[in-house]
């Protein structure tokens, strides 16, 4: 078998929609040919569009065909392989494609050729979306909380907080995401949130009480209440600490009056 039969078969028979277009002597882009997967997976077929530019193909929104003459210009500008992530209407409508562009050269190095390969990731798209509504919900609940709430890892590094936070401790979101909670924590070393915070995921829910310290110096006493939730895709720790400044002050005034 020869190479350039055997390299055909590879192209005819792969399970990975590839395409191949054509870089004419105006600089435009003319396809070239569609593999069986390409045609299935778009639902175009190699006599509607080979010899015919992007623009020219019926079944090819004016968005999609100029998203891909656009990003065939990158992958010349650039030289080299790039990637490039674009919805396809057609047969495929509603469909999310990662796309790999590689230049093809001839002996002289002059690119004559670029082959597109795709993967269909319209559920990584759809699952992403999802993510970013439910991220989005979970942001106005713990807004909408008069207690401070902080979404940690289990090194500490505080990922997110709510609005209660600066107002009740005078930080500012920027300075907090940039910090541990045992900056904020005027309590407990270092080293005991570190072990609360590894004991989590066998604890799964811990309630205890400790000290915050305001920007402004001051001490604050709270109850801290963490469990585990789902956070940009991985397991975090959820604390909803509680002000329990009066509460303090009724048990010291209980405490004074039994003495």
């Amino acid at each position: 078998m020869s190479e350039k039969i055997f390299f055909s078969s590879i192209y005819e028979h792969m399970g990975v929609p590839i395409f191949v277009l054509h870089v004419d002597v105006d600089g435009d882009f003319v396809f070239g040919s569609l593999n069986p997967a390409c045609e299935k997976a778009t639902g175009l077929r190699k006599e509607q569009v080979v010899g015919k530019r992007p623009r020219e193909v019926p079944d090819l929104s004016k968005e999609v065909a100029a998203a891909l003459r656009a990003n065939c210009e990158r992958c010349l500008e650039a030289n080299d392989v790039i990637q490039c992530e674009e919805p396809f209407l057609g047969s495929g409508q509603g469909t999310w494609w990662q796309t790999q562009l590689a230049p093809v050269r001839n002996e002289a190095g002059k690119i004559v050729q670029i082959i597109g390969s795709s993967v269909d990731i319209t559920d990584l798209k759809r699952a992403e979306d999802g993510l970013r509504e439910s991220e989005r919900k979970y942001r106005d609940l713990i807004n909408g909380m008069n207690d401070t709430v902080w979404v940690i890892d289990f090194d500490t590094a505080i990922l997110e907080v709510n609005n209660a936070v600066a107002k009740v401790l005078g930080y500012t979101r920027e300075e907090l995401l940039s910090a541990r909670i045992s900056d904020i924590d005027d309590n407990l070393t270092p080293k005991q949130i570190q072990d609360l915070a590894r004991s989590m995921p066998r604890d799964k829910i811990q309630v205890f009480q400790t000290w915050h310290k305001t920007k402004d110096g001051r001490r604050l006493p709270v109850e801290v209440s963490s469990s585990l939730v789902s956070y940009g895709g991985r397991t975090v720790i959820l604390s909803i600490a509680r002000d329990i400044t009066e509460r303090k002050k009724a048990e010291e005034e209980l405490k004074d009056a039994h003495k």
